[in-house]
């Protein structure tokens, strides 16, 4: 099945079938709960700038997902549909030992920016904040997370180890070194939340060493481009409000010359209600990515159209990004239907 096709079939399945919590139950009964989750976007993209300006319509995500939990524990896999295949992005199993105690273990998203900690049905933008250019990738790994109260707070702590994508291990000498993560999350009853997070190469020698692209010998790289990240933000999510700082920061231990690598942003957003089901989200975020040396900057200004009876959002966009004193335009206008 093409990915045009297969985003087709996946929105037509979220909007035909009755919202049952954040996806589509399939059994539920007094020992396990079997649910298939989904999650597409299409819609069409303007792009200007320096270069020519195009448009067109894209696909931006056809997800697929499905789960088992019993009380004891629950088993994940979800993928997506690209260039015309199915391909695995998540794929993990959780034990529950104790009440606020979850061990997990498998292929996910690693635990760093608190813009992960967000539903996709609350997301206000069409693209996650640019901090992702420093965690964009899903790792094999474990995780230990439990909870705990905190008066009338709760306290998220996670403590995770994950190998290296096969890219990174094929570079680094004796194929040697893991990465750990450590996470805290506090969250208030009213809403406010501070999180802290922490993703670093740990027993690895990351000294650079000649690029195999380079025949020549004379590039060098990085086995790991960012061996260490840090990560703080400020949060307040609320029925109405979604109001979000963050600060990441990625040092590089090997080279000190080079310049520190961050990026951050702040975002805002209202939802108004209207009628029935419908809410109006007026929304705005400021960016800042440095890389390598290079800055960008980063407007985004969107008013999201919430359906929330069948999990539908209506989110249109508009992007300034000024990068290397060159500046971009790109306009959204995309249908969201998911979990």
């Amino acid at each position: 099945m093409s990915p045009r096709w297969f985003c087709v079939a996946t929105l037509l399945l979220l909007t035909l079938l009755p919202a049952t919590g954040s996806a589509y139950t399939l059994l539920d009964d007094d020992h396990r709960k079997l649910s298939l989750g989904g999650l597409t976007r299409v819609g069409w993209v303007f792009e200007g700038g320096s270069h020519t300006p195009n448009q067109e319509a894209f696909i931006q995500l056809a997800r697929l997902s499905g789960s088992m939990q019993t009380q004891w524990g629950k088993a994940y896999i979800g993928g997506e549909a690209a260039s015309g295949s199915f391909d695995l992005l998540d794929a993990f199993v959780e034990v529950y030992p104790t009440e606020g105690l979850v061990l997990r273990a498998g292929i996910f998203v690693r635990p760093t920016p608190a813009d992960d900690l967000m539903f996709a049905s609350r997301m206000p933008f069409v693209r996650r904040s640019m901090l992702r250019t420093f965690t964009d990738v899903r790792l094999p790994g474990a995780e230990v997370v439990g909870t705990l109260p905190v008066g009338t707070a709760e306290l998220d702590l996670s403590l995770g180890w994950f190998m290296p994508d096969p890219a990174e291990r094929a570079l680094l000498p004796g194929g040697d070194g893991n990465y750990l993560s450590a996470r805290a999350l506090l969250d208030f009853e009213n809403g406010l939340g501070l999180h802290l997070a922490y993703f670093g190469l740990m027993l690895a020698d990351n000294a650079p060493l000649p690029s195999p692209d380079d025949p020549t010998g004379a590039t060098l790289v990085q086995p790991v481009p960012d061996p260490h990240v840090i990560d703080v933000a400020l949060m307040y999510w609320t029925d109405a409000w979604n109001l979000q700082a963050e600060l990441m920061l990625a040092p590089n231990t090997q080279d000190a010359s080079e310049e520190l690598n961050w990026g951050a942003y702040v975002h805002g957003q209202y939802r108004l209600p209207l009628v029935n089901t419908l809410e109006l989200g007026p929304g705005a975020r400021y960016g800042v990515l440095r890389e390598r040396g290079v800055l960008t900057q980063r407007v985004t200004l969107g008013a999201t159209l919430f359906i929330d009876g069948h999990f539908l959002k209506f989110i249109p966009n508009y992007d300034l990004a000024i990068r290397n004193g060159e500046m971009a335009h790109t306009g959204w206008l995309t249908l969201h239907a998911g979990f």
